[in-house]
């Protein structure tokens, strides 16, 4: 019998079995500790308490790592047979019209591309697919705790998000990432590293970039200054150099708000989650040129706020729940995407069906004008997703976790959908689309058409 034999037939006393299980289990109590006091931001226990965090770290690390395909494929197979543009039976033939910045996961490419469709003949126009690594590499000034780029971010992995169309055919893109702006043949024209670019991105009248950014450490008192989501209000030249910085945290204590900050129940890391800052393009009993709206999504909030006397003008909490997108439909309604989802155990779900409201401000009034159109399709997204009320009250919506966009009529008809299918029978994510009106598109639909590139 050999030595390792003799030494596992040992008899070992229970009481010693005992002691090591106590053993164990003070070890990971006093470990989880640490764990959780380095991850807060605490330093006592400094370099032991970075490699705990570590392993703490690792299976998520390692889901992360090796599951890219599960977040940016749809589960399941929602769309049974459909597969890119689909035109409704009963449409009429000028259904389709108008121009599509179409931002997508292309699962046939193992990246994210950006195309430029003519609705009214349903053809590709024109293809971006930026070279996002290179745009990683070069990123000398980024710094997150939260998103690694090369890991997170790379190529195959990052899905561009609401993309903003220039007169020139350039495109502006982000993705929790620098904010970079790419030529028609993509070509990196500027880009923009100094903090982390998030959601939605618009342009105001006079061209400046309206987008949300986070900033690290977080600025307000009394949180965690490494986990906090310190959201900021950011507005950004067309040459990418930041003219003007909010941040939302801030901004609602300094207006007496400070039930949005801190949690009434538990502490919130996010209470916060600014998703959308919609300009305000022309004066109006309501507002005045230059204010913006904020979507809040975290406390189901609406803020109008003026910048340029540091005002809250206006702000509603509900009925809308998570929602997404505020845009302004004349000089007193302003529609809502209402992602209508709650935190429940255990994952976040849609009550029923997502909507869009509109609130008219001269009346005080909510209507959801689309609502027995978009439960008819079973229209959801827990997260994301847009609406865009169109000129002729036309609704566009994207069903961004889902991999699906519709229009319908004022009167609730559906007109076409797309879905994000490959190759592989998969669907796949979108990132954001926008639509433009005909007169609006129109001028750069030529412009890349006459774009050679090498």
């Amino acid at each position: 019998m050999s030595k390792l034999e003799r030494l596992m037939d040992r008899k070992v006393p229970v009481w010693s079995l005992g002691l090591i299980v106590v053993l164990g289990l003070i070890g990971t109590i006093a470990l989880g500790n640490i764990a959780i006091h380095t991850f807060k931001g605490g330093k006592k226990a400094g370099a032991v308490g970075e490699a705990t965090l570590f392993l703490f770290d690792m299976p998520a690390l390692i889901d992360r790592l090796g599951n890219a395909t599960r977040y940016l494929k749809v589960n399941g197979d929602p769309f049974p047979g459909k597969s890119g543009f689909v035109l409704a039976d009963s449409a009429p033939a000028d259904v389709a019209r108008g121009y599509l910045l179409l931002s997508r996961y292309d699962g046939d490419a193992s990246r994210s591309v950006v195309e430029y469709w003519d609705l009214s003949n349903l053809t590709l126009i024109h293809r971006w697919e930026p070279p996002i690594d290179d745009i990683n590499a070069a990123a000398s000034d980024w710094h997150s705790t939260e998103i690694d780029l090369a890991r997170d971010k790379n190529q195959t992995r990052m899905l561009i998000r609401h993309p903003l169309l220039m007169d020139n055919g350039d495109i502006v893109i982000k993705s929790r990432t620098p904010l970079t702006r790419v030529s028609a043949c993509n070509e990196v024209v500027w880009s923009n590293d100094d903090t982390l670019f998030h959601h939605a991105v618009e342009a105001d009248p006079d061209g400046a970039i309206w987008v949300a950014t986070r900033e690290e450490p977080a600025t307000v008192e009394r949180v965690s200054k490494t986990t906090f989501a310190d959201d900021t209000i950011t507005k950004v030249s067309p040459q990418g150099e930041i003219l003007f910085k909010r941040f939302v945290a801030q901004m609602l204590l300094d207006h007496g708000m400070r039930r949005y900050v801190y949690g009434r129940s538990d502490y919130d890391d996010n209470p916060i989650h600014l998703n959308d800052i919609q300009p305000v393009r022309s004066d109006g009993p309501y507002w005045q040129l230059g204010d913006v709206f904020l979507s809040l999504r975290s406390h189901s909030l609406i803020v109008l706020y003026r910048p340029s006397t540091d005002e809250i003008i206006w702000y509603r909490e509900g009925p809308w729940s998570h929602q997404h997108d505020v845009d302004v439909l004349d000089q007193h309604r302003i529609s809502v995407m209402d992602n209508n989802s709650f935190m429940t155990f255990p994952f976040s779900r849609v009550n029923g069906f997502s909507d869009v409201k509109v609130y008219d401000f001269e009346t005080d009034a909510i209507r959801s004008p689309w609502k027995d159109a978009l439960e008819s399709v079973e229209f959801q997204t827990v997260t994301e997703g847009l609406q865009t009320v169109r000129s002729d009250e036309r609704l566009f919506v994207e069903e961004q976790n889902r991999g699906r966009m519709m229009e319908f009529s004022a009167d609730g008809d559906l007109l076409w959908e797309y879905v994000n299918r490959g190759s592989d029978g998969a669907i796949y994510k979108l990132g954001w689309s926008r639509l433009l009106e005909p007169e609006e598109g129109a001028a750069i639909a030529e412009l890349l058409k006459k774009t050679a590139c090498p």
